[in-house]
């Protein structure tokens, strides 16, 4: 019951079932397995290995679960030990689909497009059903024919007897990716509407809905708290330049900005860390536990002063755990721009830059993308639309209460000039100019954004007002932008 619960992308319901086995036989390997994969899903990795690491002991000749455990490793980071997994999990069954599935993932991550193609074609060759290994193969795939790569996607598609929900929605998103790369619009955009319908779909099964009067609500209530005379009160947090935080929208040239500024010698590229979110939830937990029923930004209205300190020094110890060397070490994860205000409180003196884009490109950018996370707002022009606004004025308040504390930068503005606004954010962040950062795509580091291919890539300018191509087919979006952000 719980795996068909599962197939059929229920996995909350499921895991009762799985609980129920568990409780009857706590070393039931496929139980701990499906338990490690919700668990990972919900970005729960500590649970994901506990998981993972009690069905190897019962079961340690299971390739299947060395897999898993890659995949968690993966999600750490640890790309050497993912591959060593993979490789021992396929000198003990050598055509697992899955193996060469991380081993795609692992190579694209590390900048290795040819390798990643190869595995990815090997993922189709062994489970032609597997939407997921055709997006992989076309996303760094220049020359794009519709009578080749279009009709041999849809031709596998249809040669399915059956299709799961999550890989028939990966069909869709590289139809989608396809068309628009062929330059025709009304087709990506059919194939992407209908891609977006599935994983929305997915997504509310999973319990993650974009609710419009709550995003309105937070945003208002960290204006009404984050006022300019509480973010210059400078004796609650830490006194460090460590951290460098890089906010915005997803897709909106945060991956690009921390490639040059990880490409000076004394810096380092830390990617999207999950660590103020996760610490934003355990506060929130602790607060509540503690008889107040109040979420984040509200509970700085009853946590105590010495609070920020102790997570600003949790968050060096966390960043020193990933380089301990580093002058300068960068945190990207784009929507901190939540965050902002806890940040500034926690450490006052570090960098923090705003990343900007065309607003119709970056949402475009964004409805084309099947994301890992859950952007539930992403699946719905209209819902996009509402999102940036409400992103556009919590910028705008910390602009105006921040003032020089926080530099902004245009992904336009940085393709036009790289030379002049890539020495202004070296200087941002307190260091002294490198010509290594105008070589930002020869730095041989992992990416595990979207952009990987991207930031792989010398500067190049083909992004820029994409979305003019889509006029008459994203009516939802610009009206939910309003023309005041359109024209911007």
């Amino acid at each position: 019951m719980g795996l068909a619960l599962m197939q059929a992308n229920r996995p909350k319901d499921a895991e009762q079932f799985f609980d129920m086995v568990l409780a009857q036989d706590e070393n039931h390997v496929p139980a701990l397995s499906q338990k490690g994969s919700i668990a990972l899903s919900r970005y729960q990795r500590q649970a994901a290995r506990d998981y993972i690491e009690r069905a190897l002991e019962i079961a340690p000749q299971a390739p299947g679960l060395k897999v898993d455990l890659a995949s968690v490793l993966f999600h750490e980071d640890d790309l050497a030990g993912a591959e060593r997994l993979c490789r021992e999990a396929l000198r003990m069954a050598p055509g697992l689909p899955a193996a060469y599935g991380m081993l795609s993932q692992i190579a694209r991550t590390n900048g290795d497009f040819d390798a990643s193609r190869k595995y990815a074609e090997k993922v189709i060759e062994l489970a032609p059903q597997k939407g997921g290994a055709l997006s992989s193969l076309y996303a760094s795939k220049k020359d794009i024919s519709e009578d080749d790569d279009v009709a041999g996607v849809l031709a596998r598609l249809e040669a399915q007897e059956t299709t799961s929900q999550r890989d028939l929605t990966a069909y869709y998103y590289t139809l989608g990716e396809l068309f628009h790369k062929l330059k025709s619009p009304e087709r990506a955009i059919f194939f992407l509407k209908a891609g977006n319908d599935f994983r929305r779909i997915a997504l509310k099964s999973e319990g993650h809905l974009y609710d419009r009067k709550h995003q309105e609500a937070v945003v208002s209530r960290n204006i009404q708290l984050f006022t300019k005379e509480r973010l210059e009160c400078r004796d609650r947090g830490l006194d460090s330049r460590r951290p460098v935080f890089i906010v915005g929208m997803p897709r909106s040239g945060t991956t690009l900005t921390e490639q040059i500024i990880s490409s000076h010698p004394l810096a380092f590229g830390a990617g999207e860390l999950p660590k103020v979110p996760e610490m934003v939830g355990q506060v929130t937990r602790e607060v509540n536990e503690a008889g107040y029923r109040v979420g984040f930004p509200g509970w700085t209205q009853v946590v105590e002063d010495g609070t920020y300190a102790q997570l600003a020094q949790a968050y060096l110890d966390y960043i020193d755990e990933l380089n301990a060397e580093a002058l300068r070490v960068t945190d990207k994860m784009p929507h901190n721009f939540m965050n902002v205000g806890l940040i500034a409180t926690m450490f006052p003196d570090a960098a923090i830059i705003h990343v900007q884009r065309d607003p119709v490109d970056n949402c475009l950018s964004c409805f084309q993308q099947n994301f890992a996370m859950p952007h539930t707002y992403s699946t719905n022009l209209a819902d996009l639309g509402h999102h940036y606004r409400e992103y556009r004025r919590l910028m705008a308040h910390w602009r105006a209460v921040l003032g020089d504390r926080m530099y902004e930068v245009r992904y336009e503005d940085l393709v036009a000039d790289q030379e002049r606004v890539s020495r202004e954010l070296i200087d941002f962040v307190g260091l002294e100019w490198d010509d290594a950062c105008l070589a930002f795509n020869e730095q041989k580091r992992s990416v595990k954004t979207a952009s990987v291919w991207q930031v792989r890539q010398p500067i190049y300018n083909s992004s820029v007002k994409k979305w003019k191509m889509y006029e008459g087919y994203i009516d939802e979006l610009l009206e939910s932008l309003g023309p005041d952000i359109v024209e911007d």
